[in-house]
């Protein structure tokens, strides 16, 4: 037997473990899909990708391909395994055919083998010969867009081209005529490069009447070039030396080269000018392109030497004067129809004096509550307050403002509003006006985690609700452990475990539970492991968590005789299974299963509140005394292999392991073997079962 320290860690880690959750994962088809083959000939390689559920790409994942058309051509591995990258692939050689067939069609599935429902497909078109020593397929593939007179494609860079791109597959020989639907077709520059011209839609696959349509996308380099396209795959069918040609696209955008973000005193003109560059989609420059300049605010100065239409470099260029409003302001330039603008920024300034803090300063709010008062500043120079100046907001800390740039009003008073963000702490707010600023000191405070009825759950099963007397639960909210990294676990003492564990404390009807962990794990697992006061009656509980200085209560919370919860690890094949042991004290595994015969030991939790023989109930945060065994008041039954087990002990509460029951029963000797035989623990209350939840055993 392992002894009690020993035992008690395990325990803990097990409870972390089952906090835990796997990440659901995605596959999809990258490259192979709709490939055209020969008979007895090996495509090109079928790829999947895997990711999990954050999209981060998922290592030593096993893919199983299989064939979902009996007899329809060989996949070459039929199990697989992702890469580094989330990346897995297979090959597929295609079937001989009879000469009267033209073509035949097959679907290949690849799935994630611990999950089935997580899989795609891929078609492969096998297509025959002729038969008659030609060499010839039974299939045509024509090219019917664009035609000769169609060529060179030409487009604008960046623009989407007016001609399609259009392929036929047809079956013409060797049986039924009829299209050829789900072949692949890909556009690629001759010369291998990219970024000049490509599908809008990617790969793009023939239809019900066997045509695939691409809509041809023009890059950003100016010239001449050919293209080819790909049918069936990268070495099935290919249409070659295609002409295009690129030319500069319509007016996009305007990048601004010169003058932007200037600071001038009032009434003077800006130091450098402004200047700009009209460029189409891909960054190249328009020529005689017609714009506009404007004002975005009135009376904020003079626009002078203006040009209207960009040179033979795309140029245009202009210069302002400042008006006497203080502030930041902005020119458009713009195209005629407004759809194509940049905007100029420029600041104007006083001789100022300096800012003063009226109000609002040294307030405290609770989380993700507004703060009572509004911060407020004025904004002086030598002539008195200054309006019309924008003050800048800046904060740091755990708070949001309502804007971060505020005009001064006529009397030079600018205000702000700040909102207190999820997380306690100091939060500095700083205005800023030129070289001058000022600061007001904040605090944020905790108002407790954020309880609701699914924050409840069984420590070791992980089922809803879980509250029962005596049981092991886990309290899931956000707020529990702020600021926390990883797992604060309780070390047990004389007496217990603490009743404070890293500033969490728990009440049920104001009786304190003990703790055995408090957790943050990220990614909204927060979670504290309490034993539910074994004096507590069944019915409807309020439960209060404190956290530090805030605190939370929700009421309503169900209280039931027995909430079943069996412990389980994960074994060396990534599956769950229960925590047992074998009569030698060993765990059992796959390496170590259980013997049919055997009496095997297995913890569980929530099995009602435990006493004595004489009737006296083991008060809270205590194991069972050494000299004075207790049980579960109510009848334990084991299911195995979706059986019930005749030779069960009474539930024992354990005499190490706060909270824990230790149920023992023999395997029966008509047991098959196997490493996953179904198991279940339920509790007998007024005739009913209460179910733990299904686990299972390896038995040999």
């Amino acid at each position: 037997m392992l002894s009690p320290n020993k035992t008690l860690f395990s325990v803990a880690s097990l409870l972390l473990a089952a906090a835990g959750a796997v990440s659901a994962q995605t596959i999809t088809a990258v490259s192979g899909n709709g490939q055209m083959v020969r008979p007895n000939f090996i495509t090109d390689p079928l790829v999947v990708e895997v990711r999990t559920a954050q999209g981060a790409p998922a290592p030593g994942v096993e893919i199983r391909w299989q064939i979902l058309d009996a007899g329809l051509g060989t996949v070459v591995n039929s199990i697989t395994f992702t890469d580094g990258a989330g990346r897995a692939s297979t090959t597929f050689v295609g079937a001989l055919m009879p000469p009267t067939a033209s073509f035949l069609q097959t679907t290949v599935n690849a799935s994630v083998a611990i999950n089935p429902s997580i899989n795609t497909n891929f078609t492969v078109t096998t297509v025959n010969f002729t038969g008659d020593g030609s060499q010839s397929l039974t299939v045509d593939i024509l090219l019917l867009s664009p035609s000769l007179e169609q060529r060179p494609l030409v487009g604008g860079a960046g623009t989407t081209g007016t001609v399609p791109i259009r392929v036929s597959v047809f079956a013409t020989r060797g049986g039924t005529p009829g299209p050829v639907p789900n072949v692949s077709v890909r556009v690629q520059e001759q010369d291998g490069s990219s970024g000049t011209i490509r599908c809008q839609e990617g790969t793009v696959f023939t239809n019900a009447v066997g045509e695939a349509v691409c809509t041809p996308v023009f890059g950003g380099r100016l010239g001449d070039g050919q293209f080819s396209v790909f049918v069936g795959g990268d070495t099935f069918y290919v249409f070659s030396d295609i002409l295009f040609r690129i030319t500069v696209g319509p007016l996009a955008a305007f990048r601004i080269t010169n003058g932007n973000n200037q600071s001038v005193n009032a009434g003077q003109a800006l130091p450098a000018p402004m200047v700009a560059i009209g460029e189409d989609a891909s960054g190249n420059a328009v020529t005689g392109a017609d714009v506009v300049w404007e004002l975005v605010s009135p009376n904020t100065g003079v626009l002078s030497n203006l040009t209207t239409v960009t040179d033979a470099n795309g140029r245009v260029s202009g210069r302002l004067t400042a008006g006497s409003i203080p502030g930041t302001f902005q020119v458009r330039l713009r195209n005629p129809r407004g759809t194509v603008q940049a905007l100029f920024n420029f600041t104007v300034s006083l001789t100022l004096t300096g800012i003063t803090k009226n109000s609002g300063d040294n307030q405290t709010a609770i989380t993700n509550q507004p703060f009572a008062e509004p911060l407020v500043i004025t904004v002086n120079s030598a002539q008195g307050p200054v309006p019309n100046i924008p003050v800048l907001f800046t904060i740091t800390g755990g708070a949001t403002l309502s804007a971060s740039t505020v005009t001064t009003n006529a009397q030079g008073i600018a205000r702000v509003n700040v909102t207190a963000g999820p997380n306690s702490g100091a939060v500095v707010v700083t205005a800023s006006v030129s070289n001058f600023s000022v600061q007001f000191t904040l605090t944020v405070r905790l108002p407790g985690p954020v309880l609701s009825q699914t924050s409840f759950t069984s420590a070791a099963g992980g089922q809803r609700g879980g509250v029962s007397p005596g049981a092991l639960v886990q309290i899931t909210a956000p707020g529990i452990a702020p600021g926390l990294q990883g797992c604060v676990v309780a070390a047990q003492f004389v007496g217990g475990f603490a009743y404070q564990l890293a500033r969490v404390t728990v009440t049920f009807n104001n009786v304190s539970a003990p703790l055995y962990s408090v957790c943050n794990l990220g990614q909204n697992q927060e979670f504290a492991v309490a034993q539910v006061p074994t004096e507590l009656p069944t019915g409807l509980a309020n439960v209060t968590v404190a956290v530090g200085e805030g605190n939370a209560t929700i009421t309503g919370i169900p209280v039931t005789a027995v909430a079943p919860g069996l412990f389980e690890t994960v074994m060396s094949d990534n599956i769950r299974r229960a925590v047992a042991l074998r009569p030698d004290g060993s765990y059992v595994t796959l390496q170590n299963p259980a013997r049919r015969g055997e009496r095997i030991k297995v913890f569980v939790t929530g099995l009602g509140a435990p006493v004595t023989a004489a009737g006296t109930r083991i008060p809270t945060n205590q194991v069972a005394p050494s000299t004075t065994p207790a049980t579960s008041p109510f009848g334990v039954v084991v299911g195995l292999n979706n059986e019930g087990v005749p030779n069960v002990n009474a539930p024992v509460l354990s005499s190490t392991l706060i909270g824990i029951y230790e149920v023992t029963f023999e395997v029966p000797t008509n047991i098959p073997a196997g490493a996953n035989i179904p198991f279940v623990v339920a509790s007998v209350v007024n005739d009913q079962f209460v179910f733990s939840q299904p686990s299972a055993l390896p038995v040999q």
